[in-house]
């Protein structure tokens, strides 16, 4: 059963509107516990979002947002499978455990462990767009500001081995049981400032801004192996704190009627934080020393394009409307950063760091519409050279 509902409801005329939208997701699920004699992969989501939109004058336009969701879900189990089954390995293995392995399929398997995934998740953000107009040589000038909020509270618990024993369980639902880990929690912040404008008869348009990313996390899981067994169980703790921020212009003129150059650039620096300490919940004992690293990621990332637009007197008596030709040449940047949910032990954390990852991409294309704008036809080719990439 999905549900969708959304009440526009103007408060005062020409100056304050509101939208509120509910929205629901219920589903039974399509994986059969034989175990447990339940579906799971049954989505339980709710979703709620309000708008207020205030018009204090004709050049301003301010808008308010805010959500709340919950997303649960009892995970679709996992399919085990043998791949080998050494007399070493069996020793440590309750007795029937190969045989409830192998009777697990994609869509039905036996599960000692109900996966959950709960994620909670709220925030608020604004957005206001001042109409400055024309000073000087420029024209059509627009400031645009944005500044957003949010937060998220996951628990999840996941039945790795995909049996009726507890052999291998990942969780961090929180709670009594010392050996279901700790609840997570991500907070993020992100403002953002652009000047939109034109100039030369709005021949060039262009725009300036900057931008910062700033999040602070943290996930608590622990992963319990053969507890009657091998009883060997690990808090992993996780904490990062990363931000990002950069500035970036771009333009494009129109340098005749027919061609049009486009031209930017973009600095960003990219901050990844990280620690990480592993310890037995049941006893606090530490394992291994605490991990941590920082690493700042840093890039310039320029674009350029070209594009020809054949002008109508050349095409004569041809069913042609608009053919339009460019090359586009870009490069894109993604900031490295650690692996912070499985650490090998012993290893330093920025020994353990992955670098960014780089993108060179160039496109030519052509662009046309034909008999009376009855048919389109567009080409693209694309060429990209990754460097490093995730």
């Amino acid at each position: 059963v999905d549900t969708r509902a959304m009440l526009n409801l103007p408060l005062v005329e020409d100056f304050l509107y509101s939208r509120f939208a509910v929205a629901s997701v219920n589903s039974q699920g399509y994986y059969y516990n034989t175990f447990a004699d339940t579906y799971t992969n049954d989505p339980a989501n709710l979703s709620f979002l309000g708008s207020l939109r205030f018009l204090p004058t004709d050049d301003l336009t301010v808008d308010v947002f805010g959500s709340w969701s919950r997303t649960r879900n009892h995970a679709r189990g996992p399919q085990c499978v043998v791949v080998n089954d050494q007399p070493a390995l069996s020793a440590l293995l309750p007795d029937g455990f190969f045989d409830s392995c192998e009777s697990s399929g994609p869509f039905e398997g036996e599960l000692n462990t109900i996966g959950q995934a709960d994620v909670e998740s709220y925030g608020v953000w604004g957005i206001a767009e001042y109409h400055i107009g024309d000073v000087g040589p420029l024209e059509e000038l627009s400031l645009r500001g944005l500044m957003s909020w949010r937060k998220q509270n996951p628990r999840l618990r996941t039945d790795i081995d995909g049996t009726r024993f507890l052999a291998i369980q990942n969780s961090s639902m929180g709670g009594d049981d010392p050996t279901d880990g700790l609840p997570g929690v991500q907070e993020q912040y992100n403002p953002e400032l652009l000047l939109n404008g034109s100039a030369w008869d709005s021949r060039v348009a262009y725009v300036v801004g900057g931008f910062g990313f700033f999040e602070t996390g943290f996930d608590g899981r622990t992963q319990t192996v053969l507890p009657d067994s091998l009883d060997r169980v690990t808090l992993s703790e996780t904490n990062i704190d990363n931000w990002t921020w950069a500035v970036f212009g771009q333009a494009t003129v129109d340098v005749t009627d027919w061609a049009s150059l486009t031209g930017g650039v973009r600095y960003t620096q990219d901050k990844k934080g990280l620690t990480f300490a592993q310890s037995d919940p049941r006893t606090g004992e530490p394992i291994d020393n605490p991990l941590s690293g920082r690493k700042v990621f840093e890039a310039w990332t320029p674009m350029g394009s070209l594009a020809l637009t054949m002008p109508e007197d050349w095409m004569g008596d041809a069913p042609v409307d608009h053919v339009m030709g460019y090359f586009t040449y870009s490069q894109g940047f993604k900031g490295g950063g650690f692996n912070g949910v499985s650490q090998p032990r012993g290893v330093d954390a920025r020994q353990f760091a992955f670098d960014p990852e780089t993108l060179d991409n160039f496109e030519l294309g052509f662009k046309t519409i034909g008999f009376d704008q009855m048919v389109t036809l567009n080409i693209a080719l694309f060429y990209g050279i990754y460097d490093d990439i995730q």
